[in-house]
This record gives structure tokens, C-alpha cells and sequence, in this order.
């Protein structure tokens, strides 16, 4: 089993500041990893997550026994998914889950190790 990935802060080239992190959590299957990322609002719409999620997917993938990624974003946030998709993630399915006795929709996503099954 490969070790846990570190998380990335991402810095904003043209003025070193720190826009976003990324960073990836170990399940229950040790060759998945689900990913999550946050960024500041000042840096939203700028293209800032897509590339950075791009960019650390190949390493992320690149993992011994690491075969797929996976994240999740709130339906509605189709700015989040759409990110993901432009990293080369594929959507899989939709779901829903009881958040405070409301049901949330959701939207996964998933990029494999090319060559990979599962």
C-alpha cells in the first residue's frame, strides 16, 4: 500500500500568494484516493483550480498502487465539477445524501491510472 498523499498549497505565480490547497484522503480500497480542494474567493473563476488539479493528478496517479481518483461536489456548484471535468475527470454518477435531515445532491467524479481497471 502506497502512503497517504500530501496536500499542495497553490501559489499564485505572479505574486506568491497563497490561492488555494488541494489534497487527497486514503479509503477504505487503499488504490482510490478521494480528492477535495479549496480556494480563496479572490481566486475563483480564474482557472487557478483547474490547473492546479490537473497538475497533480499525474502524480497523485502516479502512486504505486494507485489506480483512480475520485471526488464529489455539490451538484448545484457546477463551477466545482466543471473543474474537475476539465482536469480530465469523468462524471460517474449523481447521489444524494441527508445533511441535518436534508437530502443533498451531489455529483462524482473519477479519473483511472491509464491501463488501470477498476
Amino acid at each position: 500500500m502506497s502512503p497517504p498523499d500530501p496536500g499542495w498549497v497553490v501559489i499564485r505565480a505572479s505574486d506568491g500568494l497563497a490561492v488555494g490547497e488541494i489534497g487527497f484522503s486514503v479509503e477504505a480500497d487503499p488504490g482510490v484516493r478521494t480528492g477535495g480542494y479549496g480556494f480563496a474567493g479572490s481566486a475563483w473563476g480564474r482557472g487557478y483550480a483547474s490547473e492546479a488539479l490537473a497538475a497533480v493528478l499525474p502524480v497523485v496517479l502516479g502512486r504505486p498502487g494507485v489506480r483512480r481518483v475520485v471526488a464529489e461536489a455539490l451538484n448545484s456548484n457546477v463551477a466545482s465539477w466543471r473543474v474537475m471535468e476539465k482536469a480530465g475527470m469523468v462524471r460517474t454518477h449523481e447521489f444524494e445524501r441527508k445533511e441535518d435531515g436534508e437530502a443533498v445532491h451531489y455529483v462524482c467524479c473519477a479519473i483511472g491510472r491509464p491501463g488501470s481497471v477498476g
